[in-house]
């Protein structure tokens, strides 16, 4: 459980710095209010992690070959097991905070 909550901190900081970075570029371009873009792409990006379920997993399946090749034995996960979130944990934890977020900002 621990994991899948620093997943889903480690998300939620990178999902505001990634809008935080695209309402600075829109700023720049155009005017604006810089809350209004950053409440926008804050929502934009909860859409986005909640549509792809994070992105940031390699699923265990994908790092077999390369691990064979380099002559690494297969990955072992730790004695209390799991993988990070699930999509299911990504839109609760992860998309529906950015979504108020970016609601309370645009208000």
């Amino acid at each position: 459980m621990r994991r899948g909550l620093l997943e889903a901190c480690a998300l939620f900081a990178l999902g505001l710095v990634g809008a935080l970075a695209g309402a600075g570029v829109w700023g720049l371009v155009g005017d604006g209010d810089f809350r209004r873009h950053l409440g926008v792409l804050a929502i934009v990006v909860a859409l986005l992690l909640t549509l792809t379920g994070g992105g940031l997993q390699m699923g265990r399946d994908s790092t077999h070959d390369g691990r064979a090749f380099l002559g690494v034995g297969p990955e072992r996960e730790n004695a209390t097991g799991g993988k990070g979130l699930t999509a299911l944990g990504i839109f609760l934890f992860v998309g529906i905070p950015l979504l108020v977020t970016g609601l309370l900002l645009m208000a």
